[in-house]
Order: C-alpha cells, then structure tokens, then sequence
C-alpha cells in the first residue's frame, strides 16, 4: 500500500509526502481495489447435533521450571463443551491417545 511504496522511495533517496498523499494519488489513478482492505465476515460452522464432530488441539506450549505445558484441549463442535482440558508434558502421540481414551470413556465415540 501508499506506506510501502512511500518507505521504498524514501530508502532509495527520494523526498515522499505523507503516506495519505501517495494513498490519494494511487486512488486518482485507479491504482487501489476497494474490495482489497475489506474484512470477510467470519463463517461459524457448527454440526447439528453433539458428538458428531469432536475437535482437538494443543494451544501451543507455555514454558514452565521443569519443563513445558502443552494445554490440550477436546471440544464438541455443536455444543462446544469442552470434554477434556489437559495440561500435558509434551504433545506424543501416546498422551494424546491416553486422553482420548478417557474421554471415549466417558462421553462415547463422537
């Protein structure tokens, strides 16, 4: 956009007016899309019934003393109840497994 190109010149030496100014030129001209800067509006999804779709995921890790914590997290899709919050000790596949198992345990197969 009009700050890019105004940066780009002025690292290359030459003098720029305000980003605004090279935005108003670049409009003159026809050289900005209107649809470019617009927002898609976000799409929920959502199955219709509980457990038809389980969602999974590790939110990253957070560094502890000993070590890391990789939250997991299991969550039903329609309700979006969380049927398992885990702190776990790394993100292998037998940890995963053995939360898994509990949770089929517990709630069924989705």
């Amino acid at each position: 956009g009009a700050r890019k190109i105004k940066g780009c010149l002025e690292r290359r030496g030459s003098a720029m007016p305000a980003a605004s100014t090279v935005h108003a030129i670049l409009k003159r001209n026809d050289r900005i899309d209107p649809q470019a800067g617009l927002v898609k509006p976000f799409t929920r999804f959502e199955h219709e019934q509980p457990n038809d779709l389980w969602q999974m995921d590790f939110k990253g890790h957070v560094p502890m003393r000993t070590g890391r914590c990789h939250p997991l997290t299991l969550l039903d899709d329609h309700s979006r109840f969380f049927l398992t919050i885990a702190a776990c000790g790394n993100e292998q596949r037998g940890t995963v497994q053995a939360h898994l198992i509990r949770a089929f345990r517990e709630y069924g197969l989705p």
